[in-house]
């Protein structure tokens, strides 16, 4: 499909690696689900595999994040009369890529790895 397709909001199949949007969608679906028992469990620096329940270093229980590297193209829609239009494809051309280190969100300091 040619640039016009593009232009008029069409959508080409596949990315430039050959996936389709629903593949991708199915895959962060997959990841999402796999995210809680992902992260529920820490490798800590002394290699020790312990159950995450709060801030080992300021003792905060309100939570943890995982730095995230995005990257690609998207845009955002606009209808005519300057209001934003529906974005749903606004994320389909971005690649995320989840660091394995977990930081305190209170203190800041890095806590474990992500097993």
């Amino acid at each position: 499909m040619g640039a016009g397709n593009r232009a008029l909001g069409k959508r080409t199949g596949r990315n430039q690696f050959g996936v389709t949007a629903d593949d991708m969608e199915a895959l962060r679906a997959q990841l999402a689900a796999q995210e809680s028992v992902r992260t529920r469990y820490v490798i800590g620096k002394n290699g020790a595999i312990a159950e995450l329940s709060c801030c080992p270093h300021c003792k905060s229980a309100s939570g943890y994040f995982r730095k995230v590297r995005i990257s690609g193209d998207s845009e955002c829609r606009y209808n005519y009369d300057g209001t934003e239009a529906p974005n749903e494809q606004l994320h389909q051309g971005l690649y995320y890529a989840e660091q394995k280190t977990l930081f305190c969100v209170d203190c800041k300091r890095a806590i474990g790895t992500a097993k």
